[in-house]
């Protein structure tokens, strides 16, 4: 796993077999559901309260811009699209507009 901040790392990486579905860490509305040169096939979601987080290196996404979603729900499938050298979830944390750890979210670290 690639942590958090490590050389400007935006977020963590989670090694995963091709294919692994993503789930949404919590409910809200997709920004985001398609190709970014360096995030391959991306998600974006917006929680509605401040917080968004971005799954990033999809082989696929599975919903669109606009669409509700909630918690749990599969948003997408691992990959390695975009600027990536394997399989694994790229996980951003955003609150406010700021980059935080996304351990802290999952984890409450």
């Amino acid at each position: 796993m690639d942590a958090f901040g490590n050389a400007g790392h935006r977020g963590t990486d989670i090694p995963a077999p091709e294919g692994t579905p993503i789930l949404a860490a919590h409910s809200g509305t997709v920004l985001v559901s398609g190709w970014n040169d360096s995030y391959g096939n991306q998600v974006l979601l917006d929680n509605g309260a401040g917080l968004s987080t971005r799954y990033a290196h999809m082989t696929q996404t599975a919903v669109t811009a606009g669409e509700a979603v909630t918690a749990g729900q599969i948003i997408g499938y691992v990959g390695s699209t975009g600027d990536s050298t394997g399989n694994h979830l790229h996980f951003e944390v955003m609150q406010g507009g700021v980059r935080m750890n996304p351990l802290e979210l999952v984890f409450g670290q």
